[in-house]
Parts: C-alpha cells; sequence; structure tokens
C-alpha cells in the first residue's frame, strides 16, 4: 500500500504535522518505508511525503487535525489547527 502525506499550501507548522505523523506511523507499522521526500523549510519538517508499507492501513485515509502552540511562533496568541 503507497500513501502520500502532504502539508499542502500550509505554513511551516504544517510541514512539522507531516514529520511529527510520519514518526508516529513509523512506531506503528514497522514496514513503513519513504520512497520520495520533499524537506520542509526547518529541520525534521517535510513538505511532502510519499510512503510504502506492507500492511493494510486504510482505515487512516481522510485528513488529520493537528493542534498545537507553535513552536515558531511562540507569542502567537492562538493554537493552530493543521
Amino acid at each position: 500500500m503507497q500513501i502520500q502525506i502532504s502539508s499542502g499550501q500550509g505554513p511551516e507548522e504544517c510541514e512539522l504535522a507531516v514529520g511529527k505523523l510520519y514518526h508516529t506511523l513509523k512506531k506503528e507499522f514497522n514496514s513503513l518505508e519513504i520512497i520520495n521526500a520533499v524537506p520542509g523549510r526547518n529541520p525534521g519538517t517535510y513538505a511532502s511525503l510519499f510512503l510504502q508499507v506492507t500492511e493494510d492501513i486504510s482505515c487512516l485515509e481522510g485528513s488529520i487535525l493537528w493542534i498545537c502552540k507553535s513552536p515558531y511562533r511562540p507569542e502567537h496568541k492562538r493554537k493552530t489547527g493543521i
């Protein structure tokens, strides 16, 4: 099975979310491997990842909402939703 995770047109926080999601999925699915990666603007972030996995992960299809304080804009008044 192949999957793409993308930050779309989002800001740096979206690229961070792609990296965090990848690391979370890697812990859960041992066969997960990167086929192609477009690095983000900061270390450890990705604008896009194209992944391959042998397990069936079709249950993960859809969008993900990730909400947190931005590490890139710590003085921002609201949490960032991605």
